[in-house]
């Protein structure tokens, strides 16, 4: 029988803070302590407890599991405590002990299974464990209910990321700088690039399994990960994943954005749970939220979008509010009226239907035309193409989509294909996720598509709706490579786009932005066939020649009255 031991109270440096923080609870009647849980292989887990001060009462714990530690951690568990729960915040093994080296991903579940075992066994417990927060904290909750620990009764994983997914890949398998070097260096070894990181490796052109030697840091876990560019066993066994998702049959909310950067990883669990699980209790909450608020509360300016007044909904307080209906018997909260639950943008309206496929019941074909730069609705002539010319060995300029604003007065396209439509004769409602596929032929091996789809006002200005980026070695594929025949045609889709929703003006127009990425913030695909991770300027040879035939394609989701 594993020990589950309180091990330490107020054992962790900030004992003024806390001090006042126990002198300003007094009132609130609660006790905090900081307390380590012993795990099965003896590994202390580090944790803040805060619960009523009255030893009779027993109460359903809110726990949230997080790699991150801040100034504000008693004051996020106390949070819950004030909603009626007995509160946790644990941390992942290592931090805040130094008893282990930090590991994002690779122990939380077990880790988390053993936090939740020692919480059901207090005296303060009433025998409910019920999870709740965004990012890493969604990942953890996914990664540990495959395990089927009696006392967890739900969880709410909000903005969720997907470790081999949606991180540190975006999108099809293009390793993301943000999320795969930056991310570790700092939250798991303490360490910091210099500010010119980005630039200094863009134009040094050095490889990019080589960027510790750029940032002057040493970063195992980024080289741990780059030898696993396919979604391959070592992302399997860290998410949850096939099989193990039938085993997941408590309630579950989910909570994300249209502009949230961890949403792909949010869906992908939404998505493989019903299709593993097809009686799953599970629901979705989304709108016009980015990371922070699809999981704490909404910006009301939004990268230059004022979202419509109903969106201006909180998601920290939706989570326990899901908790109260689960754990205590309350009503379910009024905004979970169907399984998918979308604010749609511009209309200032939510709606509710039973599926993601729900929420569109047409879709627009618009065809790339590349004579006339038109997204046409009718197929054009199969031997027309435009020609895109890309030269990685420039290191001056750029070939960039992406946008950091909604609302855009004017149109960010730097080395990129123009594909406008014609001017919408009607209002309508895009809802859903855009699909499609190119039709391309390349001179190289390989090649990064992006691609950024815009609403062009009437009033002239861009409401940016959606990003792609995707390898198209992996197009048909994730955990296996196949490289392009230089010279011949392929056609390669995609289907891994954010969701949506926003209802476009009349006289409004769609704009497709279509690239080749080369870039600071993400890998740059040389094309020669050998891993990205270890090409470099130079691998860049003759500049990249790519076609891109009429035959490809945009699916437009559409709701239509």
């Amino acid at each position: 029988m594993r020990r589950v031991l309180l091990l330490a109270t107020a054992f962790f440096p900030c004992i003024a803070l806390h001090s006042a923080l126990a002198q300003d609870d007094a009132a609130e009647q609660f006790v905090i302590e900081e307390v380590l849980i012993e795990t099965r292989d003896g590994t202390p887990i580090a944790a803040i407890v805060v619960r009523e001060a009255e030893p009779s009462i027993r109460q359903p714990t809110a726990l949230m599991y997080s790699i991150y530690r801040t100034d504000n951690d008693v004051q996020i568990a106390r949070y819950a405590a004030r909603w009626g729960y007995a509160s946790v915040l644990a941390y992942t093994r290592g931090v805040k002990t130094g008893a282990a080296r930090i590991v994002p991903y690779e122990h939380d579940a077990e880790d988390a299974y053993d936090v939740i075992d020692w919480i059901s066994n207090q005296p303060w417990s009433d025998g409910q464990v019920g999870m709740y927060g965004g990012s890493y904290s969604g990942f953890a909750q996914w990664a540990v209910a495959r395990l089927g620990h009696p006392a967890l009764k739900t969880i709410v994983p909000q903005v969720s990321v997907a470790p081999g997914f949606g991180e540190p890949f975006d999108f099809g398998n293009v390793f993301v700088t943000q999320l795969a070097y930056l991310w570790p260096l700092t939250n798991a070894h303490y360490k910091r690039a210099p500010d010119t990181f980005y630039d200094d490796w863009y134009r040094s052109g050095t490889a990019y399994r080589d960027l510790d030697k750029i940032a002057k840091s040493e970063n195992p876990t980024f080289n741990r990960w780059v030898e696993h560019p396919d979604f391959d066993e070592f992302w399997r066994k860290i998410i949850t994943d096939g099989d193990e998702f039938g085993e997941i049959d408590i309630p579950v909310l989910t909570t994300t954005g249209y502009y949230d950067d961890a949403q792909l990883g949010a869906l992908y669990y939404f998505r493989e749970h019903y299709r593993n699980n097809p009686d799953a209790d599970h629901y979705l909450a989304i709108g016009p939220y980015d990371h922070f608020g699809g999981q704490v509360r909404p910006a009301r300016e939004l990268r230059g979008y004022s979202i419509d007044p109903s969106a201006n909904h909180l998601m920290g307080d939706l989570a326990l509010e899901w908790l109260d209906y689960v754990l205590k018997g309350q009503e379910k909260p009024a905004l979970i009226a169907g399984r998918v639950n979308y604010q749609v943008m511009g209309a200032d309206v939510w709606k509710h239907v039973p599926s993601i496929d729900a929420m569109s019941n047409s879709r627009m074909r618009l065809y790339l035309d590349g004579e006339s730069m038109v997204l046409a609705r009718e197929k054009p002539d199969e031997d027309a193409y435009r020609k895109q010319i890309v030269n990685f060995a420039d290191r001056d300029t750029q070939n960039n989509v992406f946008t950091p604003r909604i609302i855009n007065d004017e149109l960010l396209a730097e080395n990129a294909l123009v594909f406008v439509s014609e001017t919408l004769g009607e209002t309508l409602e895009i809802s859903g996720n855009v699909t499609g596929e190119f039709d391309i032929t390349t001179n190289k091996r390989d090649v990064d598509i992006t691609f950024a789809l815009y609403e062009r006002m009437p009033d002239g200005r861009y409401f940016f709706l959606n990003r792609y980026l995707g390898r198209a070695s992996y197009a048909n594929d994730r955990s296996s490579r196949k490289l392009l025949n230089p010279g011949e045609r392929t056609v390669v889709p995609f289907s891994e786009t954010k969701l949506t929703s926003r209802r476009l003006s009349e006289g409004s127009r769609l704009v497709l932005v279509l690239s080749v990425n080369k870039h600071p913030f993400e890998q740059i695909n040389y094309g020669t066939g050998k891993d990205v991770s270890d090409e470099s300027i130079a691998d860049a040879g003759s500049p990249l020649e790519i076609l891109w035939h009429a035959d490809g394609f945009i699916d437009v989701p559409l709701w239509r009255d």
